[in-house]
């Protein structure tokens, strides 16, 4: 039997091995990146179990990327549907379809593309109903700290404010139960003694859809067990007939260190990288050892610093100490460092660490199953690691919401009242619009400009 049992086990790794030599190189490395990169914790086990709602939750998903919400649900063990899908990326097709299948769902419609996956040029009185819920991350650029932070004038602003009109349809015609709206810190920004963007939106949305209570929250993903110094606002609303308040976030799940969610991969050579970032690294060499003498690095610290950045830009280098920096859609330079191996002068290809992130190790440091990059290109699985909202923060914000719809006396089952229905477009919605678009009131005790504050040093808040 043990003979028998030794030689299956050789026919089985022949198969294997043949198996895998046929596949392309580009297709071996993704199988060697994704076994050797950590996976992300089992989001289960930090929060409770939901029981099941009445039906199958009905989650609006504008602005979708990679579904973080989807993740999301699965891990809470919660039943849901993905309807009224959009975004301008048409490569997610093959990832959404199968992400979604996994799911549960028997019936998937996605709008992606420039033309069909464009919601500013969608009539939403369209759209499918009834909507329980609405999770979604509109682009950021416009308060983003590495951007022009143009606000409401970038036009890119605009899809933020058509979600919002959907909010309210949702909340009058659709039977709305709750919304979750992630972007930037920037958002939140008041300037010259003004109220920020989002003091505006919050005001509108109290004025126009008082069945609502809402509040305003930000999470760090580096305290919900992910090393990324990512930090995000949620706007978030509930119906009060279930919840008054809104349900706070759940309380951090905990931190780690980046050591633990790097995998073991080779060295970046050197001569990969052009003339100027390898000058860029050699600046950044030299001022980590200093730190090192100066007490403030210890030698088993991995830090990560940008290699397109260098001294005397408007950018400047910085480096961050055993956290990943907050990875956008573009930063493709992001180079990982083991202290040890820059205080010692080790040869590069001997360093614990000495090389760029890998497409499976960001999507992992987002919450994410690394696998995810079997099914999209490698430009794009970076892009869609940058711009997704992070799996465990949208659990943190949807959980204690999905917790007091358990609570209360409504079964899904038979919602929404009719009652709660209106039909056509509400008349407030235009309403709505025009307070959204109102310039900053000036805020109470405020006197007027105040000193300009310095431009932002770092990409810590842009997608």
């Amino acid at each position: 039997m043990t003979l028998l049992m030794a030689c299956s086990s050789k026919i089985l790794a022949l198969v294997v091995f043949l198996g895998l030599s046929r596949l392309p190189l580009a297709a071996l490395d993704l199988q060697e990146d994704v076994a050797n990169t950590p996976l992300p914790p089992q989001w289960s086990a930090f929060v409770e179990k939901l029981p099941f709602l009445g039906r199958r939750l009905q989650i609006a998903s504008p602005c979708v990327g990679i579904h973080g919400c989807g993740h999301a649900v699965m891990s809470m063990g919660a039943p849901a549907d993905s309807i009224n899908v959009f975004d301008l990326q048409s490569g997610y097709s093959t990832y959404l379809h199968k992400h979604l299948t996994d799911m549960g769902m028997d019936r998937i419609q996605l709008n992606l593309g420039r033309a069909l996956g464009d919601l500013l040029n969608f009539d939403f009185t369209t759209l499918q109903k009834p909507v329980d819920f609405l999770v979604s991350g509109p682009p950021c650029p416009p308060w983003a700290g590495q951007g022009k932070r143009c606000s409401l004038s970038d036009p890119r602003a605009k899809v933020f404010l058509r979600i919002l009109q959907w909010v309210v349809y949702f909340i009058k015609c659709a039977g709305l139960i709750g919304v979750i709206l992630e972007n930037v810190v920037g958002i939140r920004t008041r300037r010259e003694g003004r109220e920020s963007v989002m003091d505006i939106f919050e005001r509108a949305l109290n004025k126009w859809c008082p069945e609502f209570c809402w509040r305003v929250d930000q999470l760090a993903l580096v305290e919900y067990m992910c090393p990324q110094s990512r930090v995000r606002v949620f706007l978030r609303g509930m119906r009060r007939c279930i919840a008054s308040p809104c349900p706070p976030c759940l309380k951090p799940f905990g931190s780690r260190f980046l050591r633990s969610s790097l995998g073991k991969f080779g060295h970046t050579p050197r001569s990969s990288l052009c003339e100027n970032q390898q000058q860029n690294l050699i600046y950044m060499e030299a001022k980590i050892r200093q730190q090192v003498l100066d007490g403030k690095l210890q030698l088993e610290d991995v830090v990560v610093v940008s290699v397109d950045r260098g001294p005397g830009l408007t950018y400047p280098q910085t480096i961050s100490v055993n956290v990943a920096p907050t990875f956008t859609t573009s930063n493709s330079s992001l180079f990982v460092l083991s202290v040890r191996g820059v205080a010692d002068k080790t040869p590069d290809d001997q360093r614990e660490f000495f090389r760029k992130f890998r497409n499976s190790e960001r999507l992992a440091l987002q919450g994410f199953p690394p696998d995810i990059v079997f099914q999209l290109s490698p430009e794009l699985a970076m892009f869609a690691a940058g711009n997704a909202y992070p799996v465990p923060l949208i659990i943190a914000t949807l959980h204690p919401m999905l917790h007091a719809l358990s609570l209360s006396k409504v079964n899904l089952a038979s919602w929404p009242p009719a009652e709660l229905l209106l039909p056509g477009v509400p008349d407030c919605l235009d309403k709505f619009t025009k307070d959204s678009l109102k310039k900053p009131r000036l805020l109470k005790g405020a006197k007027g400009p105040v000193k300009k504050r310095a431009r932002s040093k770092s990409a810590e808040d842009s997608d």
